[in-house]
């Protein structure tokens, strides 16, 4: 995978490839285009302006990979933009969430328009609308988010007060 941020997604998705064996390379440079030559990557991690800012590398500056998988984080995707990546880049391009605490919760391929307006919950979160009072909301009512990773971490080291709280 690559990596043009070391956030939560930077934290965790190297961590775990690591363990796997995996090679990972977390560009920062401002020719991120070049990261895309390595042989074999196949997953890329952006935000939208460090996808804009790609974008503006000249015609011929990467190849176009339909085995690569990009994934965009930290923001809203324009249409322009998932267009314009799909033409230049590769065709798999993906919404996506995550967080340090419950890890990635979201996932959705953008195959029309209607999908850069939503979030695929991942199988192993679950997502809630809650109010102040953490009651669940129905379905169309604004409130805060409640997510629960499935298969993820279950509370902070030597912290019991704290896991009791969140």
């Amino acid at each position: 995978p690559i990596f043009s941020m070391w956030t939560s997604v930077g934290y965790n998705i190297p961590a775990s490839a690591w363990a796997m064996g995996a090679t990972v390379v977390i560009h920062q440079g401002s020719d991120l285009h070049c990261s895309l030559g390595v042989a074999g990557n196949t997953h890329a991690f952006f935000t939208p302006a460090m996808l804009t800012d790609l974008m503006k590398a000249p015609e011929g500056a990467f190849v176009r990979r339909a085995s690569l998988r990009a994934l965009v984080t930290g923001g809203p995707l324009s249409r322009a933009l998932a267009e314009e990546t799909q033409a230049r880049l590769t065709p798999h391009l993906y919404n996506f969430i995550g967080s340090t605490e419950v890890g990635s919760w979201t996932m959705t391929l953008i195959e029309s328009p209607k999908d850069l307006h939503l979030h695929r919950v991942h199988p192993t979160a679950e997502v809630q609308v809650v109010d102040d009072a953490h009651r669940p909301l129905p379905v169309g009512q604004s409130g805060l988010l409640r997510i629960r990773a499935l298969d993820g971490i279950s509370g902070y080291l030597d912290d019991e007060e704290t896991t009791r709280r969140v």
